[in-house]
């Protein structure tokens, strides 16, 4: 039941109310702008409302150039097959700046490709975490995914922005020199290689030699004991001297001894020729991946430096005045 107060307590209650609320002053209606900015502040950002400078290290830093390639050949634009990977690199930071549906699938793209990452974020509630975040994945090695998380996250700041640009454009450098040292020594690979691969085609080429010239000696031993396992049968063999079987004997040791040798050194060969098979294979295998690396680093080093050389040339341009 509703208790019920004189009319004069509920008239003072009111009146002391009035006097203590907070005084609030009219309010323009907000603009289609200022619900834009809010939603915006609320969410994660697309790579078209990130600062077009901030382009080029996204699509070198959290694509690979394969996965680029594929991605630009379905929005089937001229040459994305044949194109060049710094051609294709350029090709998509143009397409990045416009809200349109080659760039809605390039975000698409890179929040499929590190969804993991950018789940790890979403945890973080301020500016702070987001930054821990940042550093605990460099110190795992996850550059591409925490960068495109760190740079969507609705709490990361122009500062720590800036701040998570320039440590991946000094990485940069880092793994390009080390890319480097790989490559010499990957030279040097290359060289023991080529010994190796020699020396395999004179060891199988003195092995077939052999081979042949034992089958020689082999097939003209049968013909001998075929002749005389004939003649023994018509009765026409003659006697073997004592001397004569003395010999024989010797000379089927000798061929038997050689016959084993023969064998265990052919069985040596093919042994050393797999090996040799499989070393090259992963040296192969390993300068292909090391050209790979080396074409998408200087692609992204080159991106990197091209866009720091705009971001230095935006920071000295004197500002406009107001």
């Amino acid at each position: 039941m509703t208790p019920v107060f004189p009319l004069a307590a509920r008239r003072a209650g009111a009146t002391k109310l009035l006097q203590t609320a907070p005084v609030v002053m009219p309010r323009a209606p907000a603009t289609d702008e200022d619900v834009a900015a809010l939603l915006r502040e609320r969410r994660r950002r697309r790579i078209w409302e990130i600062d077009g400078n901030l382009h080029c290290s996204i699509i070198g830093t959290c694509f690979s150039a394969a996965e680029l390639r594929q991605l630009l050949t379905r929005l089937e634009l001229d040459g994305a097959t044949t194109a060049s990977d710094h051609d294709l690199h350029g090709q998509a930071v143009r397409l990045a700046k416009n809200r349109d549906g080659a760039a809605k699938l390039l975000n698409k793209a890179l929040d499929r490709r590190h969804a993991i990452a950018i789940n790890r974020l979403a945890k973080a509630k301020s500016e702070a975490e987001v930054s821990a975040a940042w550093a605990d994945a460099v110190k795992r090695g996850d550059i591409p995914g925490a960068y495109w998380a760190v740079l969507t996250h609705p709490e990361t700041g122009d500062t720590l922005r800036r701040r998570v640009f320039g440590e991946v454009h000094m990485l940069s450098h880092l793994v390009g020199a080390a890319n480097r040292a790989d490559i010499r020594r990957l030279h040097v690979l290359e060289q023991e290689n080529a010994a190796l691969v020699a020396k395999v085609e004179r060891q199988q080429a003195q092995l077939r030699d052999a081979l042949v010239a034992r089958d020689e000696k082999i097939r003209a031993l049968s013909a001998a004991l075929s002749e005389r396992i004939e003649a023994e049968e018509r009765g026409r063999a003659p006697e073997a001297t004592p001397a004569q079987e003395a010999v024989l004997d010797t000379v089927v040791a000798t061929l038997e001894r050689k016959l084993a040798a023969e064998k265990a050194r052919r069985e040596r060969a093919e042994r050393q020729a797999q090996a040799s098979s499989t070393a090259r294979a992963e040296a192969e295998a390993a300068l292909h991946r090391t050209e790979e690396e080396r074409d998408a680093l200087r692609t992204e080093l080159a991106a990197a430096e091209e866009n720091l050389a705009r971001c230095t040339s935006t920071a000295t341009r004197p500002a406009r005045s107001t």
